[in-house]
């Protein structure tokens, strides 16, 4: 499996909201953090560690040298390794994950099990570009391009529509995602910027997905690439906590404390994702 890249650094900042919340009574806790992408393939890399402050990397804690982490697919096969004493993340390979694969992560030291967080892996989207265009507003240059995603129509399904310029491997900031279906999947509070190109397939299940974006060239150094993740509703619910918390942190708000996690007795987010890629020149 590839371990995917997307908000790695938002992940890192997951756990205790503003920073302002330090001026109040809050009691430091040591919680196990546990977070992993897994796609199709033969490898799975799993971050687990200890953190009393959730924003700061810096206060990963080691879970030390007797602590073992257990990667269980599709309920039967079963791998297992330990983490060293500064380890804070292990590599698993060897796997046999697809589409549909189930996963299982559990976190045990000296035979107690510590957290254990479950996933699976979607369907790779099928997409194709209609159109990329250059255009000008407002005396800016965008790419302005048309996506056909061919949406499966089997229960809900969660996406997320970014740009990455090829050169950098940067994922391009400031897009405009264009259109109801875009609109329908942020909260009042996240402007255009915030929404990440999330949306679901509510009312379009099994239909052909039109989708729109304006993407900026300012900056841009190489070709543009379209990313189109299917996600879990974890990881989509996740994504929206991410949009509402960064906007929520530009606001006296009090309490706004943590992001969407799926770890049961810690806190970080197992998720499964697929995704596919078009090429805008």
């Amino acid at each position: 499996m590839r371990h995917i890249y997307i908000y790695t650094y938002l992940l890192l900042a997951m756990l205790v909201g503003c920073e302002s919340d330090a001026d109040i009574d809050i009691k430091a806790e040591r919680k196990t953090v546990v977070y992993a992408f897994v796609e199709a393939g033969d490898r799975c890399e799993v971050h687990a560690y200890q953190s009393i402050l959730f924003t700061e990397a810096s206060a990963k804690k080691p879970l030390g040298e007797e602590t073992e982490v257990n990667v269980i697919i599709d309920g039967k096969e079963s791998h297992t390794k330990q983490l060293s004493e500064t380890a804070t993340s292990v590599e698993f390979d060897g796997l046999e994950l697809h589409s549909g694969s189930s996963i299982e992560v559990k976190v045990v030291r000296e035979g107690k099990q510590l957290v254990y967080a479950s996933s699976y892996i979607p369907s790779e989207p099928t997409i194709r570009l209609t159109r990329g265009d250059e255009i000008e507003k407002e005396g800016q240059y965008y790419k302005s391009c048309t996506l056909m995603l061919n949406d499966d129509g089997i229960g809900d399904n969660y996406y997320q529509l970014l740009a990455r310029d090829t050169k950098t491997g940067d994922v391009i900031e400031g897009v405009k995602y264009i259109g109801r279906i875009f609109e329908e999947s942020k909260s009042s509070i996240i402007n255009d910027d915030e929404g990440r190109g999330l949306f679901t397939n509510a009312n379009l299940a099994g239909r052909i997905i039109k989708l729109n974006c304006d993407i900026p060239m300012k900056d841009v150094e190489g070709d543009i690439e379209l990313e189109l993740y299917h996600m879990t509703y974890e990881h989509y619910c996740y994504m929206q906590s991410v949009a509402i918390h960064k906007a929520y942190m530009l606001l006296p708000v009090f309490g706004q404390n943590g992001l969407y996690n799926n770890v049961v007795n810690g806190i970080g987010l197992l998720s499964g994702v697929a995704r596919t890629k078009v090429l805008v020149e």
